[in-house]
């Protein structure tokens, strides 16, 4: 379950580094709540919610079970950002396991609402479809 954990939340911050595009605007995908294709895929539900002060909360639900982290957001420019786990009681080691931080770039816009994106640890990538919820 840590393993499917780890994956669901790497797509899910793919939002970070994002790459421009003719496309689209990346600056569509930098406020809001958002969801990911992939962890839909596996049976999990991910709610992304990002903030004007900074903030990344994200809430998954696998198997019953709920999880909740945030993370502070450091924007690079519009389309590009990292992501720094904040410890909190739900989350006293935030960074066992995604490391201390997450590198997000958006590799193309798809349509307004949904983008590519690849998330990157030190040592991992993941791309992942992340779909802006109305």
């Amino acid at each position: 379950m840590q393993r499917i954990l780890l994956i669901i939340l790497i797509c899910l911050f793919s939002f970070a580094n994002i790459s421009f595009d003719k496309n689209g605007d990346c600056k569509n995908f930098k406020y809001g709540k958002f969801t990911s294709a992939y962890a839909q895929m596996q049976n999990a539900k991910v709610i992304l919610d990002r903030t004007v002060n900074g903030i990344q909360t994200e809430t998954i639900t696998l198997r019953g079970t709920t999880h909740t982290n945030s993370y502070k957001i450091v924007w690079h420019n519009d389309c590009s950002y990292t992501l720094f786990p904040i410890r909190s009681a739900n989350n006293p080691n935030p960074f066992a396991i995604l490391g201390d931080s997450l590198h997000v770039t958006i590799q193309y816009m798809l349509s307004y609402d949904k983008a590519v994106v690849l998330t990157q640890t030190k040592d991992k990538a993941m791309i992942d479809t992340i779909i802006r919820l109305k």
